[in-house]
C-alpha cells in the first residue's frame, strides 16, 4: 500500500472489478482512457488478473485510488485508477493515471502522480518514467507538466495524435 496526504493506493484486487468499470465506463473518464469504448465486466476482470500478474512477476501494475482512512470493500469510493502499465508497439512502460470527475480540481492526480513516481524510482529502481496522451486531453498534459515530464514528441499511435513524454527520476 502506498499512503499519501489524503489517499491509499493498493494494487487493484477482484474485490475493484465492479468500482473500476464504474469508473472506466464514466464518459469523462473512457474518453481518453479507453478511446470512448465502455468496456465490458470480463474485460475489467481480465485486467485487474493481469494487473495481478505484473505486480508479482514485476513489481508494477494497476492501484485502486481511494480516499486515505477508507477500507477496501466495493462500497469504498473509488477516486480512480493509476501505475505502471505496457503501452504501444513496441510496448513501453507508461505511467497512468484516470480520475472520476468527481475527483478532479482538487490535486489528487499529481498527489497520485508523484506517490506512484517515488514508487518506481524508489521500489522499482526505474532512473526514467514514460508517458503518453492523446494531444487533445489538455487535462493530462498539465499533469505531466507538473509530475516534471517533458514532451519528448508527437507521433500517431494507434490511429490517434499522441504526445509522448519522458522524465528522468
Amino acid at each position: 500500500m502506498i499512503l499519501t496526504e489524503r489517499l491509499a493506493l493498493r494494487p487493484v484486487q477482484p474485490v475493484d472489478i465492479v468500482a473500476l468499470r464504474a469508473h472506466w465506463t464514466d464518459p469523462v473518464v473512457r474518453r481518453y482512457l479507453w478511446d470512448d469504448v465502455a468496456i465490458p465486466e470480463d474485460q475489467v476482470a481480465a485486467l485487474v488478473q493481469e494487473s495481478a500478474a505484473r505486480f508479482e512477476t514485476y513489481g508494477h501494475g494497476l492501484w485502486a485510488l481511494r480516499p486515505r482512512g477508507h477500507d477496501s470493500t466495493e462500497a469504498t469510493p473509488l477516486v480512480g485508477c493509476g501505475g505502471f502499465w505496457p503501452f504501444h508497439d513496441p510496448p513501453r512502460l507508461e505511467l497512468i493515471l484516470s480520475l472520476g470527475p468527481a475527483w478532479h480540481g482538487q490535486g489528487l492526480a499529481t498527489e497520485a502522480g508523484r506517490a506512484l513516481l517515488a514508487y518506481a524510482r524508489d521500489d522499482l529502481d526505474m532512473t526514467e518514467a514514460l508517458a503518453s496522451t492523446d494531444a487533445p486531453n489538455a487535462a493530462s498534459q498539465r499533469l505531466l507538466d507538473r509530475l516534471g515530464f517533458a514532451c519528448t514528441h508527437r507521433a500517431g499511435a494507434d490511429g490517434l495524435d499522441t504526445l509522448f513524454y519522458a522524465r528522468a527520476l
